[in-house]
């Protein structure tokens, strides 16, 4: 189970982040192609993805949130090689335009939980907590704590598909 927690990066996070000790663990461009048929997956909370990096391309299946008060869901990834977005067209999948997304993630490690710094293109910047285990309770928790420690407030439980979903939205 993927376990998640967001909010929005304060000015000066990154360097409170490594005074307390985080070790920086990757930084990478990402494009995420989102895949739907006919709105199925939307309507069942599922989403697949083809996320893209300078160095591979991961297939990823997300199902349906199981908390409100939490982002946690199934996640199965898998890296793929060579033309997968031609494979799905021909499974009668198409791009989802509006949740396809390109983002630049730093990711760290601390105290266990891999946190990302994600600068999404026309969202913004956030710090996004993640573990992947099945105590949920256990992982929110874990981020409360984590999230004191780093002075962070006002924590977010969208997914960035929704908060693009409503960008498109009230942009009509």
């Amino acid at each position: 189970m993927e376990v998640e927690l967001k909010f929005h990066a304060p000015d000066g996070f990154e360097e409170k982040l490594v005074s307390l000790g985080a070790k920086k663990v990757s930084e990478q461009d990402e494009k995420d192609v989102h895949y739907d048929r006919n709105g199925e997956l939307l309507k069942q909370g599922k989403m697949l993805r083809v996320r893209t990096t300078a160095s591979q391309k991961i297939l990823t299946y997300k199902g349906p949130h199981t908390r409100d008060d939490i982002k946690a869901k199934e996640e199965i990834e898998t890296p793929v090689e060579g033309n997968i977005d031609e494979i799905l067209s021909r499974l009668n999948f198409q791009e989802d335009k509006i949740v396809s997304k390109e983002k630049h993630r730093i990711t760290y490690e601390l105290d266990g939980v891999t946190v990302n710094i994600d600068d999404v293109r026309r969202l913004g910047r956030f710090v996004e907590f993640e573990l992947l285990t099945d105590d949920v309770d256990g992982a929110k928790e874990r981020f409360s704590a984590l999230a004191d420690k780093l002075g962070l407030k006002g924590p977010i439980v969208k997914s960035y598909n929704k908060m693009l979903r409503e960008l498109n939205t009230s942009e009509g």
